[in-house]
């Protein structure tokens, strides 16, 4: 199971030169601040119970292969202003 984590997240390569430890230790600090900020008058969540007969057990078993599979499917996204690229073709 980790190889499949492993290749699916791209480890095993080098990492990139482009942002450094500190660079991306301040972007997150400052990112957590930003939704603090934006968030801070916003009001507590409120939660609705589950209905009883819901059960985990319905869901189907999938194989590592399949949820690798389902995981590439997957488009590459990100935002303009994260400093860290996340296409397939800038992972290498």
């Amino acid at each position: 199971m980790w190889s499949t984590v492993d290749r699916l997240l791209g480890r095993g390569g080098r990492a990139s030169d482009r942002v450094s430890a500190n660079e991306l230790s301040i972007f997150f600090a400052d990112k957590v601040k930003q939704i603090q900020a934006t968030t801070s008058g916003a009001p507590l969540p409120t939660f609705r119970p589950v209905a009883p007969d819901v059960s985990f057990a319905e869901f189907a078993t999938m194989s590592s292969e399949e949820v690798a599979a389902a995981i590439t499917r997957l488009p590459d996204k990100s935002s303009a202003v994260d400093p860290i690229p996340v296409g397939a073709e800038e992972r290498r």
